[in-house]
């Protein structure tokens, strides 16, 4: 167990167990222990500096899940809210499925039915389905 000044720079909550990032990283830190404490010579090495090294300054950053707590009160996480997306947001694909997945491939990689972002029309920025620059076919980004 490392013991580290809580307050300024490093945070904690006592109920760390109601931080979803902190279930997360402290699941993440436990698993990767588990496999590397058992490597001969620099498996714990690898865990401090791949690993732990990496987790704690974000964990216990101002920035981190106790960003608000201290190690006296917690307050709950802030839910950041979202509206949805406006109708004709997202490329479809012909069966109502969203495109980046199977079949249909990544439309930002070329793989897609279209072959990508088309690039032949300076003044827009769209999908290329495979019909003239600018012309009917070309999904417009909104």
């Amino acid at each position: 167990m490392f013991r580290r000044p809580v307050g300024g720079e490093f945070r904690w909550c006592r109920q760390w167990w109601r931080h979803a990032e902190a279930i997360t990283r402290l699941t993440a830190l436990w698993l990767s222990w588990e496999v590397l404490r058992l490597e001969p010579g620099t498996g714990m090495a690898a865990w401090l500096r791949d690993h732990l090294d990496h987790q704690l300054p974000i964990l216990l950053g101002r920035g981190g899940p106790f960003a608000h707590c201290s190690e006296d009160e917690h307050f709950e996480p802030h839910e950041a809210v979202a509206d949805l997306a406006p109708p004709g947001w997202w490329i479809t694909s012909p069966d109502g499925g969203l495109y980046g997945g199977e079949p249909y491939g990544d439309p930002y990689d070329g793989d897609g039915p279209g072959g990508g972002f088309d690039d032949g029309d300076p003044g827009e920025s769209g999908f290329d389905d495979g019909g003239p620059a600018g012309g009917g076919g070309d999904v417009v980004w909104p």
